[in-house]
């Protein structure tokens, strides 16, 4: 089951408040995907922040990214548990997977996976319609 978790466009005038937004948990339930707006210093507008926890709440991973959150981002959680997101700002597609040293984000590009057996790429689920 994909959970699909549009982001609102919002601004926090009190910093990053990560209960202002739904929260997206994982299909097997061991992970939550939560969001955040609000300023980054260098940057004009609000940006997105992703936080992913435990099912206990515990954060393992923070994303403070450089998406305007004056435009929306999209989130989707796989079977395998990789969270994929689409930033409407540029069209581009990033998922984040944990690796040997723990949770990473990287970008998807389309033109890497082709023609190999084991790619997954997003699920058709991640793009707005």
């Amino acid at each position: 089951m994909l959970l699909m978790m549009p982001l609102s466009c919002g601004k926090s005038d009190e910093g990053e408040r990560f209960t202002d937004y739904p929260t997206a948990t994982s299909p097997d339930g061991k992970w939550v995907a939560k969001r955040s707006a609000g300023p980054r210093h260098g940057y004009v507008n609000d940006v997105w922040t992703i936080r992913i926890t435990d099912a206990e709440g515990q954060v393992v991973f923070t994303d403070h990214t450089d998406f305007t959150a004056v435009l929306n981002v999209y989130v989707v959680w796989d079977e395998d548990d990789c969270l994929w997101l689409y930033n409407s700002d540029d069209g581009r597609v990033y998922y984040y997977s944990q690796g040997p040293t723990g949770w990473q984000r990287d970008r998807y590009c389309e033109e890497d996976h082709e023609g190999r057996q084991d790619a997954v790429g997003p699920p058709s689920d991640l793009f707005p319609q």
